[in-house]
């Protein structure tokens, strides 16, 4: 009996050590989340949302799926979907794209208010697209008006061509003068709104090349963010500090 007392002794105390390693590394995991450039804003949402700034280590034993999403003005937004186990130590690489003037310029050069809404201005953006898709319309519809004018005036000239007496070729000729003004008059029209159109489209691009909005420095910002539905009552809050 006594040979087996520091056996069973060595059994209890290899046990106790497995579950309080099982205990250590579940309360263990984490999530690192560090960017390029560093000091990014990041949001953070699943079970529970978190907001915070890089470099940060979350060290709550989070599980699940949850989106990390950048939120950093003046860089391209930066998105990707993480499962946590709640025990591996886990560390996710930001990489983000600056934002710049030209290419919000381009893209309102393409679509009018496309680089406004690139660059954050989503009421410039509305408002550029609204007068591009009107203006483009117009010219639209102005040209084909004056194709229909151009094809009135050829029939009217074939007729003054084929008049034979000359009651018939006075009254072919005031009918092809009277297209001819008409097809002029049309062709004015589609002018004008071609000039209107590339208006709107220059100073979409103007302004999304001088209106480009410069990334503000400095500033604290604190965000208490509730869990979604179900998730608990646990919030989790980050402080931010920018330099």
């Amino acid at each position: 009996m006594k040979s087996r007392t520091p056996s069973l002794i060595l059994v209890a105390l290899l046990g106790w050590a497995h579950v309080a390693a099982a205990q250590s590394g579940a309360a263990g995991g984490s999530l690192t989340v560090l960017s390029r450039p560093s000091g990014a804003s990041f949001r953070i949402t699943g079970e529970q949302v978190v907001v915070g700034r890089t470099p940060m280590t979350l060290a709550r034993g989070l599980t699940g799926r949850y989106e990390v999403r950048s939120l950093e003005p003046g860089y391209a937004t930066w998105r990707r979907e993480v499962h946590l186990d709640g025990v591996s130590a886990d560390t996710l690489w930001m990489t983000l794209q600056r934002k710049g003037a030209a290419g919000a310029g381009l893209r309102s050069l393409i679509v009018p208010g496309w680089g406004q809404f690139y660059s954050g201005r989503s009421g410039m953006g509305a408002t550029f697209l609204a007068a591009g898709v009107v203006t483009g319309a117009a010219f639209g519809l102005t040209s084909w008006r004056y194709h229909d004018r151009v094809m009135d005036y050829d029939a009217a000239n074939d007729r003054y061509q084929a008049a034979t007496t000359q009651s018939a070729i006075d009254a072919a000729f005031a009918a092809r003068q009277r297209a001819s003004d008409r097809a002029e008059d049309a062709y004015q029209q589609r002018q004008i709104a071609l000039g209107v159109a590339g208006g709107v489209w220059g100073l979409a691009v103007l302004d999304a090349l001088l209106h480009f909005p410069k990334v503000s420095e400095g500033g604290v910002s604190l965000e208490l963010a509730p869990p979604q539905p179900g998730a608990g009552a646990t919030s989790l809050a980050a402080l931010t500090v920018r330099f």
